[in-house]
């Protein structure tokens, strides 16, 4: 009988909280590898789930871990997707991307893509998990 009411305090404590102003469950965070690229990076996200969900689409430095650009944040119906990119004024670096998503992580698929031209297909890729 006392772990039945302990149980049943820790579950209405739990829902109370996710009632209260400003609490958010945790996000979902993907990141792919590291790729080198010349010139351009392409970070991509599409929502494989049944809900919409915001995405955070950010392009990274592996050996800062900063930002080497803005990044994108949008909401994406089922079956959407969208990108950041980057591309260099000259030469060749390595990048990585991070996806935050306010949804569950198996509802995003996500990839970084190495390519030379802006209209050219990629050269490296490597999907996020």
């Amino acid at each position: 009988m006392k772990n039945q009411t302990a149980r049943r305090c820790w579950t209405l404590g739990a829902a109370a909280l996710l009632t209260v102003p400003g609490f958010t469950a945790v996000a979902a965070v993907l990141t792919t590898s590291a790729l080198d690229f010349s010139p351009t990076l392409v970070c991509s996200a599409t929502n494989v789930g049944i809900k919409p969900l915001t995405v955070t689409i950010e392009l990274l430095s592996p050996q800062t871990g900063e930002a080497i650009n803005a990044p994108v944040e949008t909401t994406l119906d089922p079956g959407f997707g969208t990108s950041n990119e980057f591309t260099l004024a000259v030469g060749f670096t390595s990048g990585y991307c991070r996806i935050t998503t306010t949804g569950a992580a198996r509802a995003v698929r996500a990839a970084a893509c190495s390519k030379a031209a802006q209209n050219a297909g990629c050269q490296g890729v490597s999907d996020a998990r």
